[in-house]
């Protein structure tokens, strides 16, 4: 009997690198991703989203001004991974 093996080596997914800056912020937050941005999102820490942008670049600005001052998470969606990061508003 004889067979083919197929060897497959899946390509490793690559976190993506984002910043975000200044933290604490008082209204914008700066954002900077080693990759495009696909969707950023913001929520409570109850989990209620209370903004959300599809910026599609790597360097991305966020505006906090409407946003009462306390404790949010920031997900960023870039290359089908995803990184949420903590950012106070004062």
């Amino acid at each position: 009997v004889t067979g083919t093996e197929f060897l497959y080596n899946a390509p490793q997914q690559k976190v993506t690198e984002v910043k975000v800056y200044p933290n604490p912020a008082s209204s914008l937050v700066n954002i900077q991703a080693n990759s495009i941005m696909d969707k950023i999102t913001v929520y409570t820490v109850y989990g209620q989203a209370v903004l959300q942008q599809t910026p599609n670049t790597a360097n991305h600005q966020v505006s906090l001004e409407n946003l009462p001052a306390g404790i949010y998470l920031l997900k960023v969606t870039a290359n089908n991974a995803e990184k949420t990061i903590k950012v106070i508003k004062k």
